[in-house]
């Protein structure tokens, strides 16, 4: 029977939020409904399979790509960083699964429970790692290779959850003129304030961005919104895609 998860949360996540409230206090006040608007904002973010060409049955395809251990992954939240987490494993393992041709009356609801009973757990207050996370992707893989005993034309797959394997970048940050404030958000959390109703480029409505200091190192991959500002000078906000930046680099110049 085909699982009607995806329907509730996209139904939920269009609900309006109350005026006034941060990103954050609309994430503890409406867990549930909050998640539909994250999985909006993953689905933005990924809008198709990782992987290019054709699947090819002599080989195995990694459902999420260890998605759930990428440090843009995480904000100044944990309860919203678990959430991104998740949508980001649902929303990537549904994507593999269709383009590697696995029946969709066959995945959606193994996926389905995968979901269903992490969101409960957030629901409840715990977080992913404390839950039987790696277990239920486990279990979920084994359902999907069980079935691929009978389609042997299929990929065999694999669901694994506590790995690593982006090409992360450790950078120092150097403002010039010395001494500025950077304050960062990775874009996906960006989008999901913007879907929220709260102001995206508002660290008091969107509570999820984090600072940096001058000389500060940090780690991060992908697309990030940034300000810098100076005790003496007017701030701005742009948008920086690290992806673009060679392997070698060891430092982000931030100037005005």
């Amino acid at each position: 029977m085909r699982s009607n998860l995806f329907l509730v949360f996209a139904l939920l996540g269009s609900t309006q939020p109350c005026i006034g409230q941060t990103s954050v206090a609309l994430v503890r006040s409406d867990t549930l409904g909050q998640y539909g608007i994250m999985k909006q904002a993953v689905a933005q973010e990924w809008k198709k399979v990782i992987y290019s060409g054709k699947p090819r049955a002599s080989r195995s395809y990694e459902l999420t790509s260890c998605v759930g251990a990428v440090t843009s992954m995480f904000s100044g939240d944990n309860l919203t960083s678990d959430l991104a987490v998740l949508a980001a494993e649902v929303r990537l393992a549904s994507l593999t699964l269709e383009w590697a041709g696995y029946p969709r009356e066959i995945w959606q609801p193994v996926v389905g429970t995968f979901e269903k009973k992490l969101l409960q757990g957030l629901e409840q207050g715990k977080r992913l790692k404390d839950l039987e996370y790696v277990e239920l992707a486990k279990q979920a893989q084994d359902k999907l290779l069980e079935f691929r005993t009978t389609r042997p034309t299929l990929p065999s797959i694999s669901w694994e959850v506590a790995c690593g394997g982006w090409s992360e970048l450790t950078l120092k940050v150097v403002t010039n003129p010395k001494g500025g404030v950077v304050k960062m958000i990775p874009s996906l959390f960006y989008s999901f304030c913007d879907k929220q109703g709260v102001k995206a480029s508002s660290f008091k409505e969107c509570d999820q961005w984090t600072k940096v200091s001058d000389g500060e190192e940090i780690t991060v991959v992908g697309a990030y919104y940034y300000e810098i500002s100076w005790s003496n000078g007017p701030s701005f906000i742009s948008r920086k895609d690290f992806s673009s930046m060679p392997d070698t680099a060891k430092t982000w110049m931030v100037a005005k």
